[in-house]
């Protein structure tokens, strides 16, 4: 059973108000500090339950998804999500990695329940640097991040770049794709924002 347009709308308006649905500069401090891959799916399920009612079950993780949407006992939607920083997307290797686990994970995700709609959602964080001294071991990449800002000069600039090169790489795959910006707030002087891909559906087999 795929998810009907009702269900897929419901998780991009999720997406799309996502930024609101924190307190302010909470989601800053989560993601400096730990990363975005707990925090935002677990919005995203929560939110995304309150958007479908009773009729749905939103599952934070069920098998191989990050976050599932079941009728009964049978899925409708499965969505894989991976956390990477705009730093790790400079750099070919990285970014082919990334792009590599994300698809492995879609696929498995996928093989688990055939008869589903699946998504991946790619998180890419964006910190407008440099990290302070005194914070390089508290948030998480400073160093890649310091590295990305020597490499490129500002970043806005990085983040420019960043979107760029992974846009193309997601292009070659010829899968759907919307960009979804999410307002982080700021921890330390630091502005975070975060680029939520939703790609999908992917292909059946």
């Amino acid at each position: 059973m795929t998810a009907s347009p009702s269900v897929v709308g419901a998780l991009a308006m999720t997406l799309a108000s996502l930024s609101y649905d924190f307190a302010t500069d909470e989601l800053a401090h989560l993601v400096l500090t730990s990363g975005a891959d707990h925090p935002v799916p677990d919005r995203i399920a929560w939110r995304l339950q309150q958007e479908l009612g009773e009729e749905y079950v939103v599952a934070r993780a069920w098998r191989r998804a990050d976050i599932a949407v079941l009728v009964g006992e049978s899925p409708v939607l499965q969505v894989g999500a991976r956390a990477m920083h705009a730093c790790d997307l400079l750099g070919t290797a990285s970014r082919a990695d990334h792009l590599a686990g994300l698809t492995a994970d879609g696929i498995r995700m996928a093989a688990a329940a055939p008869d589903s709609s699946a998504y991946l959602l790619a998180l890419v964080t964006h910190v407008d640097g440099p990290v302070p001294h005194h914070l390089r071991e508290v948030v998480r990449h400073a160093d890649g991040i310091a590295a990305a800002l020597e490499q490129e000069g500002t970043a806005d600039a990085v983040g420019a770049r960043a979107r760029k090169l992974w846009e193309a790489e997601l292009g070659r795959f010829g899968w759907p794709s919307t960009r979804f910006t999410i307002g982080a707030g700021s921890r330390w002087g630091l502005a975070v924002e975060l680029d939520a891909y939703l790609i999908g559906p992917l292909p059946q087999a």
